[in-house]
């Protein structure tokens, strides 16, 4: 159990006190914020044309006669630059990148500055901004993703990240297709979103106070509300792809091709309860599959028997051969690109020595290898069935949710990590590629993004089952989510022009996932945020403008608090029923009771992980400026340090490999 010390000193406490007290500063100067954005924007509209005035601290943009008042929405852009001083406060880092953290915040208020100046001038000369709400609803969305986008930039310039790739696809490929369904998506996105506006806003006066809210509320659940729409968008095209398989199944002469070999590629530390199993499953595969399968495992330096276990599996295979590699132990990455030299199939099938591999999934997936433009395979990841209890349940949830998603992803082309333990890849690919990079976190996601930049096709096949240890408690999945945190930085970093390649939709997607990301931290502050702003009102502190904010009619907040009600209600509706269509499929139809426990477990993760993540990178950043070998080192520590079963990595260098080949034949 923790003590009085360690819990009055986890970072995400200290995160969130600071966070209350500059919000309980910043609402109090509200008003000057808002009139210095004001101030800019009355001096520089006359440059388009466009005439404004301020009046009883209002800013009008019009002629006095026909003017419409278009107040910057302070309030919520004060929610994103709490997040700037905030972190240059409470992280222990140098004094530089607290000075640089103050400066982004700067240039994000600076940001909505000029973006509030583009939709007025916009807004102005399309002649609709004689209604409050058509500035109101774009200037919410406009503030979400330059607050996201803001905060991002904030991070990936101080946080010491592996060096950016440039990349010349090889592999030319129309996308067309992808772009007019990613566009259909994003216009469906936004109609659903401003219905939901305009459907709150309704009998509601635009001068309300509760209009406010309306846009946080929005903002709350933008991501959910988006998420859910290209999940329906999802499942609709994936009606006509079932339908054209079935019309086309009849007319299907075409010959079967020769099975590609596959070869099982699987990093092993510390596995001696999961490894032997993991080798039988393969096994029981490979018997399912007319291609060769042979197993490569990587002993990366295991301190209990998992040697000796795996090499008694290895002996006992039937359908496949097997190989056992032994190195000191250095990194996952490692382990995956001095394996992949001694891998003899068409297609690397990476995996983990936690994971069973169902006994159908190896078909499914290599039917998609047929096309010579598909570079990279994954399946559908879900805990292991004999996962019991409420947090096993939560993360069955998890796992549909991230099921949803990736099928989302494909249709735009755009997968955009392929799991550790179902991630398989055309051997041509990942050679052109450069395979798998040594010290780095989150080499699943960094692969796969590279691989696709270079013009390969990513594909998601979820009849293919892998089943994998997942944490057992609460603390096991907070310490696991916290690496996989550090990972965040590592692999979207490395793959960080990838934003600007506009050749390919994956750019958007990618650039898109950044933003909310970073959208997150700002919601996170929304609690003290929302505290600092009861206790202004409370002790009469709080600007006239925002006191009114907590004074509405209680019969419209009632109905307005209704509204929310049913608008949650029915995205909670539709998560179950998505939920429940997947989970019956698994035979795990009873997790589904545990989703009020998924949605706890999220909010934690996002609330208490991710602040803590930042707090670490930016601490060992403070210390290593450039990226190496002896810099990865030391973060094995620090990463060992906030999930205990991590290994700290002391011989990072390997020595040489001892080789233990185990032919097996069929």
């Amino acid at each position: 159990m923790a003590s009085p010390r360690q819990i009055l000193t986890y970072f995400p406490l200290r995160y969130y006190a600071v966070a209350f007290s500059i919000a309980f500063i910043l609402i109090q100067s509200a008003d000057t914020v808002g009139r210095i954005e004001e101030y800019v924007l009355v001096n520089i509209l006359p440059v388009v044309n466009i005439p404004s005035f301020i009046s009883n601290g209002n800013l009008f943009v019009g002629e006095p006669s026909e003017a419409s008042k278009t107040n910057p929405q302070s309030l919520l852009q004060s929610l994103f630059l709490v997040f700037f001083p905030t972190i240059a406060i409470t992280v222990r880092t140098s004094t530089i990148k607290r000075l640089r953290f103050l400066a982004f915040g700067a240039l994000c208020f600076l940001a909505f500055i000029v973006v509030q100046f583009l939709m007025i001038v916009t807004l102005f000369y399309t002649g609709i901004l004689d209604d409050l709400r058509n500035a109101q609803q774009p200037s919410a969305i406009l503030i979400i993703i330059i607050g996201g986008l803001s905060i991002h930039l904030a991070l990936f310039t101080t946080i010491t990240i592996p060096a950016r790739t440039r990349i010349k696809p090889f592999l030319k490929r129309g996308r067309r297709r992808e772009y007019v369904y990613l566009a259909t998506v994003m216009t469906l996105s936004a109609v659903i979103l401003f219905s939901i506006a305009q459907y709150l806003n309704q009998d509601i006066d635009i001068d309300s106070p509760i209009i406010y809210f309306v846009h946080f509320y929005l903002w709350l659940n933008l991501k959910s509300i988006i998420n859910t729409s290209y999940w329906l968008a999802n499942l609709t095209r994936q009606f006509v792809h079932t339908s054209a398989k079935k019309l086309n199944s009849g007319n299907n002469t075409s010959q079967k091709r020769e099975p590609l070999s596959v070869s099982f590629l699987i990093p092993a530390y510390n596995e001696e309860k999961i490894a032997p199993r993991c080798v039988e499953s393969i096994d029981r595969a490979a018997s399912n599959y007319s291609g060769k399968v042979e197993i490569v495992i990587v002993n990366d330096g295991s301190t209990d028997n998992t040697e000796k276990y795996v090499s008694e599996a290895l002996k006992n295979l039937k359908y496949a051969k097997g190989k056992l590699l032994s190195i000191p132990n250095s990194g996952k990455g490692y382990a995956l690109a001095y394996g992949l030299r001694e891998t003899s199939g068409q297609i690397i099938f990476r995996t983990d020595a936690d994971s069973i591999i169902d006994e159908h999934a190896l078909q499914p997936m290599m039917d998609h290898f047929q096309d010579p433009e598909v570079g990279a395979v994954c399946g559908w990841v879900f805990p292991l069935r004999e996962g019991k209890g409420p947090w096993s349940g939560a993360q069955c949830i998890m796992c549909v949710n991230a099921m949803y998603t990736k099928m989302a992803e494909v249709e735009f082309d755009s997968l955009i990590v392929m799991p550790g333990p179902t991630a398989a890849f055309r051997k041509e690919a990942l050679d052109k590629a450069g395979g798998w990079v040594d010290n780095i976190f989150g080499e699943d996601g960094e692969i796969t993004n590279r691989v696709a930049r270079y013009g390969y096709k990513g594909v998601y096949e979820p009849k293919s089952i892998v089943y994998s240890e997942f944490p057992e408690t609460l603390m096991g999945l907070l310490q696991q989510r916290a690496r996989w945190g550090v990972a965040f930085y590592h692999s979207r970093g490395r793959n960080l022009r990838l934003s600007t390649e506009l050749w390919t939709p994956r750019s958007i997607v990618f650039l898109w996932g950044l933003i909310m990301h970073g959208a997150v931290f700002g919601r996170n502050l929304i609690f003290p945020f929302l505290a600092a702003l009861a206790a202004t009102v409370t002790l009469g502190l709080a600007p006239q403008d925002i006191a009114y904010l907590f004074m509405p009619s209680t019969e419209i907040l009632w109905f307005f608090l209704a509204k929310i009600a049913s608008v949650h209600a029915i995205i909670v509706a539709l998560h179950l029923i998505l939920f429940a269509y997947a989970l019956k499929k698994v035979n795990r139809l009873s997790a589904l009771l545990w989703y009020p426990i998924w949605r706890l477990m999220h909010l934690t993760i996002t609330m208490m992980v991710r602040p803590h993540v930042i707090n670490v990178a930016l601490l060992w950043s403070a210390k290593w400026k450039e990226y190496s070998t002896e810099s990865f080192k030391s973060l094995r520590k620090v990463v060992k340090s906030i999930d205990p079963a991590y290994p700290d990595g002391e011989d990072l260098v390997p020595k040489p490999a001892v080789e233990k080949n185990l032919p097996m034949g069929n």
